[in-house]
């Protein structure tokens, strides 16, 4: 059976369904390889040793008692065992709890307190961890480890068996439309939220993967955030562990990211662009090119042209893409950097903000005027009109309905239609008269009161391009009047403050180089920065509040 004729005979929506597909028909191909060893041969799994060993920890589990329908908060780095657990529990109908380990202490506590799971897979540190915290862990039945550890008497994912027990035969599956993961946002624009995924949304995001960028089972994948290659794996792709730690992209190495793609071969690498703009600049220091290599996706935050041009010269036979989303709703929409420098690469410059492309398959977009109010069911959306900038709003497949334990966040990001429910994205943006999807920045990020809104990527982008800039953020901040105005926070490319007289020399000059942009020519207030405040996740996203608290003192 081809993967086409499963997919339109499938009905249950669920991703194990794949896994097994190709555990059946492709056993002896190569799904994960672990690129962190030094050995020759790198350690492995096939998909039918991915598949059994899956079946196996499915089997162990029911075995310690663990319960469909259960929580199982994962703390656990990187490994071969990593995708059979979390397949092992889609399959079994446990759902899994991902929350960054960098999470301030108080709000992950908090978060445990509510989720109250019943199970926690976790290394040994982590498992230290919630019996030193027991009370905030109250809820907790089942401990596993990841490996034997001094003092802690448990059972590891090494004990599980490597082959389907008896039980995998009367095991229900769970229903498409239930509770699959739980996901919590980067906390960007405010406290991280719990975002619930179902097994039907996981479906549905790996068939736009494989729509979007015409994946088959001939690409390889080098996935830079461990949870993102479960769809390429469902895709019958070749995939791994690689050198990138999760918990601090930036912080990669890029020579060892550089010779792992060359080796693998790798088609479809994703992630940070925190880790491409290291990964490029070694690249281009070293004169390499990496022929194989088709689709440099990156997320996270806005990718600067800068970016695009330089992946532009190493790849000469992919481009980078940038596809538009968020936790709560991946895909929306995407693009490719080279459409990007080719076709409208001065509109943004000019200030009219990043085209992010066409709506993903299934998702219907939608522009309404800017609130921050709680909206009220209606018939139907007061759409603006092409070229109004208002804030964008989904519908799909892949969009999720709720933030668990936080009503008031579910309401103000969602709107009731007689055609459904539609997820407020919290960005602003604008379609243009062909249906293309241009992103303005977040809209807690917008600048009011002085003329005209200010949207942040109308002014970064332009300032971005400059060579002496490494990236900057649009925010408010006092002057030296002491008056509250828009203002740029500069983080330079070699890292310098700037004394007086030089800083307004360089400000001169970024007055004429912004002379095409009625948007940026607005800021005449510039600080500068060592280096930026980012997010924990992707190690992009810049704290735009904490500079604005920093410097409106």
């Amino acid at each position: 059976m081809k993967f086409e004729q499963f997919l339109q005979s499938n009905k249950n929506e669920q991703v194990w369904s794949m896994l097994e597909f190709w555990a059946i028909h492709r056993p002896l191909k190569t799904a994960l390889v672990d690129y962190r060893s030094t050995d020759k041969i790198k350690p492995s799994r096939t998909f039918a040793g991915l598949y059994h060993k899956a079946c196996g920890i499915v089997s162990g589990l029911i075995m310690l008692g663990a319960a469909p329908q259960s929580k199982a908060l994962i703390f656990l780095r990187p490994s071969l065992d990593f995708h059979p657990l979390i397949f092992a529990l889609f399959r079994l109908g446990i759902t899994p709890i991902f929350i960054d380990p960098s999470m301030p202490r108080n709000e992950f506590l908090k978060a445990v307190k509510f989720l109250r799971p019943e199970i926690i897979i976790a290394e040994p540190l982590a498992i230290w961890f919630s019996r030193f915290y027991s009370e905030d862990f109250a809820s907790l039945s089942l401990s596993i480890t990841s490996k034997k550890s001094l003092g802690l008497e448990l059972p590891t994912l090494d004990d599980f068996p490597s082959t389907p027990g008896e039980e995998m035969a009367q095991l229900p599956w769970p229903e498409k439309l239930q509770l699959a993961a739980i996901l919590y946002t980067s906390g960007g624009t405010g406290i991280p939220k719990a975002v619930p995924y179902t097994h039907s949304i996981f479906w549905n995001q790996t068939l736009n993967l494989r729509e979007l960028f015409g994946l088959t089972e001939h690409d390889r994948d080098y996935p830079g955030f461990p949870l993102f290659s479960m769809f390429t794996l469902c895709l019958g792709m070749q995939s791994g562990i690689t050198q990138i730690d999760p918990r601090g992209p930036a912080r990669c190495n890029p020579q060892a990211v550089a010779q792992d793609l060359l080796e693998s071969q790798a088609t479809f690498a994703a992630g940070s662009p925190a880790i491409w703009e290291k990964v490029a600049r070694y690249a281009q220091a070293k004169a390499f090119h990496f022929p194989h290599l088709k689709f440099v996706t990156m997320f996270g935050a806005s990718v600067t042209l800068r970016l695009h041009r330089e992946w532009a010269t190493l790849l000469p036979n992919g481009s980078t893409y940038t596809p538009y989303g968020a936790t709560e709703a991946l895909p929306v929409a995407c693009i490719s950097g080279s459409e990007i420098i080719r076709q409208f690469s001065t509109r943004t410059l000019e200030g009219q903000g990043t085209c992010v492309g066409r709506a993903a398959p299934g998702i219907e977009i939608a522009i309404i005027p800017i609130t921050d109010q709680i909206l009220p069911p209606m018939e139907e959306l007061h759409r603006l009109t092409p070229g109004e900038v208002g804030e964008i709003c989904v519908k799909g497949p892949v969009a999720t309905t709720e933030y668990l334990f936080q009503s008031e966040e579910t309401a103000l990001s969602r709107v009731e239609t007689k055609d459904g429910l539609w997820h407020r994205m919290g960005d602003l943006g604008y379609l243009d008269k062909s249906g293309l999807l241009w992103f303005m920045g977040r809209k807690k990020h917008r600048l009011e009161g002085i003329g005209p809104l200010l949207s942040t990527e109308t002014v970064e982008a332009t300032y971005n391009d400059h060579p002496e800039i490494r990236r900057c953020a649009l925010i408010w901040a006092k002057n030296p009047k002491g008056e509250r105005v828009p203002t740029l926070a500069i983080e330079r490319t070699d890292g310098k403050r700037l004394c007086r007289k030089a800083a307004q020399q360089f400000e001169q000059h970024l007055f004429d180089f912004s002379a095409k942009n009625p948007q940026a020519r607005r800021v005449r207030h510039f600080v500068y920065v060592t280096k930026m405040p980012v997010d924990i996740r992707h190690n992009i996203k810049i704290d735009r509040q904490k500079l604005s608290a920093i410097y409106s003192l």
